[in-house]
């Protein structure tokens, strides 16, 4: 008998990924799911740039998975290690990206070790952008235990899909197959949130395509709040290079994750699933809540905001409508039709 799919999907970000982690303790906790073992309950987790680590952390095995306690603290304990304030000041900002990714490289390497992506549990997918190659890269947990060619350290992929353009230097990462030349293996990547900062339009379709027999899905999916980047037209007709910079990186990343938030809620009103969304609208005047804003009332404020989004979410009777779903028996991979393997295009 054909069966639902469940996918749990996070968007990018950067400091702001703070609001989906307090919202999805809030979230475990109101549905009595152990922290660590939330992951258990989706078939799929993806996830871009801040979304990509927590997804990563959320599925990593072992001792080294993550709970959204253990998210949160990664903003709250490790933010202005990853984003030092005053860091534009001491770099040539013509040839250097804003913040060195050595202290971030650092803080993945102690989180996620030298775990594989093919180790993750449940399926994880992860969005990056590969430069050389001039397309999308999506790094699948089922397709890295295929074949080693696409499988990767997992924290080289929570730092491709982070390598925000002017935030840090793209990610020079290798895939672990050692039967293929160097250069062959190597992938220079950016964040996937320049095509795909809100990736659950993307996990759907793959889910279709890992799980052909399902009949239905439900997605919930997290943003870090949509930060309301208003430009003078006026102003913006005199705009160069310099002008367009500081604000150009967020209207793609925002663009993009209004387009998939268009495309669920077309599905849903088709019946075709059930979709989950938390979400809200940041409008101060910048640029506070900007993607690298570590100051110690920010923060506050952003864990604030995590309460309140999962506090709208209650109060629309949608985390009632969230707990009768996953209340219901979790359908197995194999009763889905698991074809990690399936043919057709793919990215």
């Amino acid at each position: 008998m054909p069966g639902t799919v469940r996918i749990l999907s996070l968007d990018g970000g950067g400091i702001r990924g703070l609001i989906p982690a307090v919202a999805l303790g809030r979230i475990a906790a109101a549905l009595n799911i152990p922290g660590k073992a939330l992951a258990d309950s989706f078939h799929l987790v993806a996830g871009t740039s801040t979304g990509g680590i927590m997804a990563a952390g959320l599925c990593a095995p072992g001792g080294n998975r993550h709970g959204p306690a253990e998210l949160a603290e990664l903003y709250t304990a490790h933010g202005t290690t990853i984003f030092p304030p005053g860091a534009w000041g001491r770099r040539n900002p013509i040839t250097e990206c804003k913040y060195d990714p050595a202290p971030l490289e650092r803080v993945l390497l102690s989180r996620l070790g030298e775990l594989q992506l093919s180790e993750a549990k449940p399926e994880l997918m992860v969005t990056a952008w590969d430069l050389e190659r001039a397309r999308p890269k999506l790094f699948c947990s089922w397709r890295a235990r295929l074949t080693s060619s696409e499988d990767f350290r997992l924290r080289d992929v929570a730092r491709a899909t982070s390598a925000a353009p002017t935030y840090f230097p793209p990610a020079i990462v290798h895939s672990l197959d050692a039967n293929y030349p160097k250069d062959q293996r190597r992938h220079a990547l950016v964040d996937g949130g320049v095509f795909a900062n809100d990736p659950a339009a993307l996990a759907l379709a793959e889910a279709r395509r890992l799980f052909p027999l399902a009949d239905r899905a439900v997605v919930v999916s997290l943003g870090t709040g949509a930060r309301i980047n208003r430009i003078d037209g006026d102003k913006a007709c005199h705009y160069g290079f310099a002008g367009w910079l500081p604000g150009l990186i967020d209207v793609f990343m925002d663009g993009a994750s209004a387009l998939a938030e268009h495309e669920l809620m077309l599905r849903q009103a088709r019946d075709e699933l059930a979709y989950f969304r938390l979400q809200l609208a940041l409008d101060p005047p910048p640029p506070a809540f900007t993607m690298d804003d570590v100051a110690a009332p920010t923060i506050a404020g952003l864990q604030k905001l995590g309460e309140q989004v999962f506090a709208r979410f209650e109060a629309s009777g949608a985390l009632n409508g969230l707990r009768i779903e996953l209340a219901k028996p979790m359908t197995s991979a194999a009763a889905l039709g698991y074809a990690p393997n399936a043919p057709g295009p793919r990215l």
